[in-house]
Formats: C-alpha cells, sequence, structure tokens
C-alpha cells in the first residue's frame, strides 16, 4: 500500500478505501487548512478519521480543541455552508467538554449558526443544517438541564430532517429528554408515559437496524441500549429487551467499547443494584469511578449506586458524603441523576 500527503494538509491519504487520516502532531491551523481541503461543499465532516479521537477516545479526548480547530476552519472559510457546518462541529466540541462551561456562549455560537444557515438556498443542504444545529442545540439544553427546551429541539431537528433513519434518531432523542424531565419532576404519572415514548420512539429506530451509516449504527449499537437502560433502571424498572440490552452494551464492538466503557460499568452497577447483589454493585460503580469525568452521567450514577449502598448497609454517614459529592460535582449535565438523589438524599436531612 502507498501512501500520499496532501499538500499542507495535515492529512494522509492512502490507498485502502481513500480513507483521510488525520495526523494529530500537527498545529491547530494546518489541521483547520487540512479541513477546509479534504471537506467538500455538502460534507458533515465530523467522521474524519483519527479527529473522532478527540471527541470519543477517553485516551486522546480533547474536546476544547476540537472546538478550536474546527472555529479557526469556520474563520478560515470562505463559503458561507463551510462556515455553518464548522460552527456546528465547534458546537459538537464545546457541548462535549468535561466540567463547567459557557453555556451561553455556545448558545450564541449556535443563533449565529442559524443566521449563517438562513443565508442559504432552500434545499436539502439547508434542511440538513438546520437539522443539525437543532440536534445540537437540543443536546446543549441537555447540559444546560432544560429538558422541556431540548425536546423542542429534537422535535425541530427530526421535522427537517430528509434521512429517516437520522429523524428516528432525533424523535428518540425527544423521547429520551422526556424521561430526564420525568426523573427530574418526580411524577411516576410522568415517567411511566416517557418510558412508553421512550420504547416506541426506540422500535422505530430499531427499523434501520441495516442501515451502514456510522452514526445510526453508534445509536442503534451502544447510545439506545444506554439509555433504555439508565431510564428503567433509575427508577427501579424493567422492560422485555432489559437483559438483551444490557448483553449488548457487555459486549461491545471494538469501535465503541472503550469510549462506553464507563456506561458499560455504570450499567452494570445499575443491574447489580437492582439485583441486591451490593458487592459487584459497589465494585462496577468503582470501576466506572476510575474512568474520571469523561462521561459525566454514567459518573454521577455510580455514585448514585455508591450512595444507596451505603445508606443500605446502614452506613449513612458515608452515604451523606456520596451524595454530597454527587449533587454538587462541578460539572453540567446529569441534573436529572442529581434531582433523584436530592430526593433520596431529603430523608437523611443532609440538604
Amino acid at each position: 500500500s502507498t501512501t500520499k500527503t496532501t499538500a499542507n494538509s495535515g492529512f494522509a491519504s492512502a490507498d485502502f478505501g481513500g480513507k483521510m487520516e488525520l495526523d494529530l502532531t500537527k498545529s491547530d491551523r494546518e489541521l483547520a487548512l487540512a479541513i477546509i481541503a479534504t471537506s467538500p461543499e455538502g460534507d458533515d465532516t465530523y467522521d474524519k478519521g483519527e479527529i473522532r479521537d478527540l471527541l470519543y477516545n477517553p485516551d486522546k479526548a480533547d474536546r476544547a480543541r476540537y472546538a478550536a480547530i474546527f472555529g479557526m476552519a469556520a474563520e478560515l472559510s470562505a463559503s458561507i455552508e463551510r462556515r455553518a457546518t464548522f460552527r456546528l462541529e465547534q458546537v459538537n466540541g464545546l457541548r462535549r467538554q468535561p466540567g463547567l462551561w459557557d453555556i451561553k456562549a455556545v448558545t450564541r455560537l449556535l443563533e449565529q449558526t442559524q443566521d449563517m444557515i438562513l443565508g442559504l438556498p432552500d434545499g436539502t443542504r439547508r434542511d440538513r443544517l438546520n437539522e443539525l444545529e437543532c440536534y445540537h442545540a437540543g443536546l446543549v439544553y441537555r447540559e444546560a438541564g432544560d429538558y422541556e427546551k431540548a425536546i423542542e429541539a429534537q422535535v425541530k431537528s427530526a421535522s427537517f430532517a430528509h434521512d429517516m433513519a437520522r429523524r428516528a434518531i432525533s424523535h428518540f432523542c425527544a423521547t429520551v429528554e422526556y424521561c430526564h424531565h420525568g426523573l427530574v419532576t418526580g411524577d411516576s404519572t410522568i415517567m411511566a408515559d416517557a418510558l412508553c415514548h421512550l420504547m416506541m420512539s426506540s422500535e422505530r429506530l430499531e427499523g434501520f437496524h441495516d442501515n451502514p451509516d456510522l452514526t445510526v449504527r453508534q445509536w442503534l449499537e451502544a447510545n439506545g441500549p444506554a439509555h433504555r437502560l439508565y431510564a428503567h433502571d433509575l427508577t427501579g424498572r424493567s422492560y422485555a429487551g432489559h437483559l438483551a440490552d444490557l448483553h449488548q452494551m457487555c459486549n461491545l464492538s471494538v469501535e465503541h467499547r472503550d469510549t462506553y466503557s464507563s456506561w458499560t460499568a455504570a450499567l452494570q452497577a445499575l443491574e447489580f443494584w437492582r439485583l441486591s447483589d451490593y458487592a459487584k454493585a459497589t465494585l462496577y460503580a468503582t470501576k466506572c469511578l476510575e474512568h474520571g469525568t469523561f462521561l459525566i452521567v454514567p459518573y454521577l450514577i455510580a455514585q448514585l449506586v455508591l450512595a444507596r449502598v451505603a445508606v443500605r448497609m446502614n452506613q449513612p454517614e458515608i452515604g451523606v458524603g456520596i451524595y454530597l459529592a454527587l449533587i454538587y460535582t462541578p460539572s453540567h449535565g446529569g441534573d436529572f441523576v442529581r434531582a433523584l438523589a436530592k430526593r433520596e438524599a431529603e430523608p437523611l436531612q443532609i440538604l
């Protein structure tokens, strides 16, 4: 196999299927120019070789750098369509940052991107960018804990989607946010209705099980099972495909295994808590925490399991400490877990 390098691009183009491999040792400006050079109009850009590692690989992730590279690409682009596309990828990186970040600034970026999209002619590409803008907006609202706005954004995203599988993903996301809303309210009627909608949207999504698209595969094989499991497990519910979904998360493909390792551990911890096997629940929750806050929701779920186990084992002081650590973890995201933790902690009179 021969390899050739695109001049000043930061990419090496190999003969195997024309795959573009990103050289992460290049400067941010070089990488931004490389993205511009290798991303033609109409290209969504996010699956360009190793650049995915900056988002998804726990050992290489640098969401701030990913955002900076695409922000620079947007600034250097002459095309409005390219600028809008790269801005959305900038938001994609910013919204995934661990800890606390400026949600208002990211919202302003989305508003600027909306203005760019409005300047494009009507057509499939404009609709696709509107779909992506609403999708990312929904996930920013999720991180902010505004689940009602998140639902609205995902429903709107689905309305723009021409691809039926992508439409199913946005509808599924809307029902996930409905579950988050139900968990925050603590209303069992709302939660039961939300779970019903979640399972109906899951059936629609499962109808695309033969779709080869990378994003669709990720939702079918990992995101879908994970959301279904914790939405039910956090309130002690089960469903017909419960064990099948857990088995799926424990046997992920190599492509997804590292990215979702903290999710797999957190979901196993929840399962063993449900089965009253507190030793194994503690084991897997501790294993999840070892991954840190790369993904905040499984991290908070693991803390919740440890707090529950401590209280159940008549160690309320330890449970109180864990509940407080969970509730006040300095990070956006996971507000529905915090809300559940607050309700569980109230009888302990620590708030």
